[in-house]
């Protein structure tokens, strides 16, 4: 089940929240420069503790062994705490206020 812990964002929380109720902080997961070459874009959006969705644009250069590295960055910074997806998207919206957010929580703890 896909349960939606709260319908809002929560745009003032910078936490992602872990399977053992522990959290890490977005700019925490910092890339190594040389992987932002690689990318357009990126967005974390967390629904339920645990699980994240991390949203990116690739760039012309991305191919299956840089897709490796940041696999293997986000099972390292996560430890096991928490099942992450790569979901490959054209472009990441900003909100209303016209602001892009690096995350998108909608738990509110």
């Amino acid at each position: 089940k896909n349960k939606i812990e709260s319908p809002f964002l929560f745009t003032d929380n910078n936490k992602i929240y872990l399977n053992d109720n522990s959290y890490v902080s977005s700019t925490a997961l910092n890339l190594h420069s040389s992987l932002f070459s690689y990318i357009e874009g990126m967005q974390y959006i967390q629904y339920e503790i645990g699980k994240l969705e991390i949203k990116i644009i690739k760039s012309d250069s991305f191919s299956v062994l840089i897709e490796e590295k940041f696999i293997t960055h986000f099972k390292a910074a996560f430890n096991g705490k928490c099942r992450f997806k790569l979901n490959y998207v054209d472009k990441i919206e900003k909100e209303t206020n016209g602001k892009f957010l690096p995350l998108k929580q909608f738990i509110n703890k």
